[in-house]
């Protein structure tokens, strides 16, 4: 598809700019960090923290997956996300809880801070604005508000960093500087190479390669299980296909068996492997092994390699490439990635 072409199907398939949103991520990354680092946290009290939650749905919870993730090697304190309207029973006053609710508004995650609050917890409450900021001010809590009127899985930035931020200014994790550089590097050289209509740009030639396919997405589960969910729910949200995916070892004990019936499904299924290059010497060979064994069954398989040296530039360079491929895989096939019609009808008929 020629640059023209490409630019008369953002004109368009693209009403809610989600091609800009996508660019501008570096730029939201750092105003994030601005906003965090300029946020008053003395109403916390790190020396009692033993643990922390992150409470969200969605595109607001994300972060907290990928706090998680993150962290799971290193931080001393267990990291929990919670997707519900109630709280595990361990929640208390030594819990660090970050309600997160780009909209303000999002039902479960009120109900998650009313439940905090009746454990005594520490609340930080992350959003845009809407009943959580109020709920937050009468609380006194700690707010971070951050600037709204996008969708809230284009704000990732806005609901990742500010965790990140608190977790390193409550002296819960060393000072990050060198890390958050190199990934915000390489978000600026995705920023620049992804958005050009080139057959250079690899996430458009993998949307390509992948359009009229089911994605299934694998990778281990180590350091990379919520950039696995990122690209699922991506390709879900944006380019409206359902998509799979799965973790190894994991994947290993069961669904391996599963590539054996169904060859008219198996045949239109894209297999993409998510690689970082710090999976443990067995999981790489595994992934190898995985891969000789499904691709005769597929329609393809293709290898996504992990940017930078660190792992938080790994981890967001990845979810940068698989956000841009599923925005292209949107308008590669004629669809509007911003609007969730299902996900509004739902919510208004809950209401």
């Amino acid at each position: 598809m020629t640059p023209s072409e490409m630019h008369d199907r953002l004109r368009r398939f693209d009403s809610g700019h989600m091609f800009s949103l996508l660019k501008e991520f570096p730029a939201q990354a750092r105003e994030a960090l601005d906003i965090a680092s300029s946020t008053n946290y003395a109403a916390l009290d790190a020396r009692v923290i033993q643990s922390v939650v992150v409470t969200g749905l969605g595109g607001s919870a994300i972060g907290g997956d990928i706090l998680r993730s993150y962290f799971a090697p290193t931080l001393k304190v267990p990291v929990f996300v919670n997707r519900d309207y109630s709280l595990p029973a361990w929640v208390g006053g030594s819990t660090l809880v970050f309600a997160c609710s780009y909209s303000g508004n999002t039902e479960e995650t009120l109900a998650a801070f009313d439940r905090a609050h009746e454990r005594k917890a520490q609340v930080v409450c992350l959003t845009s604005g809407g009943e959580l900021a109020q709920k937050a001010a009468d609380a006194g809590d700690v707010l971070v508000s951050v600037p709204g009127g996008q969708p809230p899985r284009t704000a990732l930035g806005y609901m990742f960093f500010p965790m990140l931020v608190t977790l390193v200014k409550l002296g819960l994790t060393s000072k990050m500087d060198g890390e958050i550089g190199e990934a915000l590097q390489v978000l600026e050289k995705h920023s620049r190479s992804f958005s050009e209509f080139t057959v250079e740009n690899p996430a458009l030639k993998l949307a390509e390669e992948i359009r009229d396919n089911l994605p299934i997405i694998y990778s281990a589960q180590a350091g990379l299980d919520a950039v696995n969910m990122r690209w699922r729910a991506q390709m879900e949200e944006n380019a409206k296909v359902l998509a799979y995916g799965n973790l190894l070892p994991e994947m290993n004990h069961n669904e391996i068996v599963g590539w054996e019936r169904l060859p008219d499904i198996l045949r239109r299924c894209a297999v993409i492997f998510l690689v970082s290059g710090d999976e443990h010497p067995q999981v790489r060979k595994r992934m190898s092994l995985s891969r000789e064994l499904i691709e005769p069954y597929t329609a393809s398989v293709h290898v996504v390699q992990a940017e930078g040296e660190g792992r938080l530039a790994k981890i967001l360079g990845l979810i940068s490439f698989g956000d841009w491929v599923s925005f292209y895989a949107a308008i590669l096939n004629g669809v509007d990635p911003t609007p969730i019609a299902k996900i509004q009808a739902l919510k208004a008929s809950l209401k």
